[in-house]
C-alpha cells in the first residue's frame, strides 16, 4: 500500500449513513481497531473484506474506494509517497 494516500472512503460512506465505526466493526466481525485503521487509511482492508463491509453497508464496492483520478491528484501532489 501507498502509505499516505487515502485509496478508500469507507469513513465517507459511514458518515453519510450515519453509521459509526464500532456498528461496521460488529457488522463485519472485525475488532475496532481494524476498522479504524482502515476508515482512516493507515492500512486497507482485503477484498473480500471490502465486500463484507459493501454488504454491511448496502453500497456498491466502488462507493467505498476514492475515484482514480483523486489518487493521480495525490500523488502528483506528493511525489514522495511510498509504496508500501
Amino acid at each position: 500500500m501507498a502509505k499516505g494516500l487515502k485509496l478508500n472512503r469507507i469513513k465517507v460512506v459511514l458518515a453519510e449513513k450515519d453509521i459509526d465505526q464500532v456498528a461496521l466493526a460488529k457488522m463485519v466481525g472485525k475488532n475496532f481497531n481494524t476498522i479504524w485503521r482502515i476508515c482512516n487509511n493507515a492500512t486497507q482492508p482485503s477484498l473480500t473484506l471490502l465486500f463484507k463491509i459493501a454488504i454491511a453497508l448496502n453500497v456498491n464496492v466502488s462507493d467505498l474506494l476514492t475515484d482514480i483520478n483523486e489518487v493521480k491528484r495525490q500523488l502528483k501532489e506528493n511525489p514522495d509517497i511510498s509504496e508500501d
